[in-house]
């Protein structure tokens, strides 16, 4: 019994992606074209949280650097602006990134046939609550 909770909090925890896993996806029965697709889906919500990522880092490097590294002052008033940048970007790139997640993970449901979704569900158990 607890090693049977244990595996479902883990599915739960990786989620939709956890079909991937050879032996869920075989208990499961999935096809060798059902995984491709939702390893194409999980690639294409990967390559947009890349993007973003790239784009802020882009953001980060244009701010100038202190030119002396000793000068106290300087390096504080670069930290100072790469923080507030961060702060001000946290927000609506966390929303982003789990509308895509939660997007992604819909749509490799949807990839599963009702049965496969039946057994799936079966295999995640009560939804696990850390509290």
């Amino acid at each position: 019994p607890q090693t049977t909770r244990f595996r479902q909090i883990v599915l739960q925890g990786e989620g939709i992606w956890a079909t991937l896993i050879p032996d869920v996806s075989r208990e499961l029965g999935l096809s060798a074209a059902q995984k491709q697709k939702i390893r194409s889906i999980r690639a294409a919500v990967g390559k947009k949280i890349q993007a973003l990522q790239r784009m802020r880092q882009v953001e980060i490097e244009a701010i100038p650097a202190p030119r002396d590294s000793k000068n106290k002052a300087a390096v504080d008033a670069y930290r100072s602006a790469v923080i507030a940048l961060m702060k001000r970007n946290r927000g609506r790139d966390q929303k982003d990134v789990r509308s895509w997640g939660r997007s992604a993970m819909r749509s490799a449901t949807a990839v599963l046939t009702s049965t496969q979704r039946v057994a799936w569900n079966r295999m995640l158990g009560p939804k696990f609550d850390p509290r």
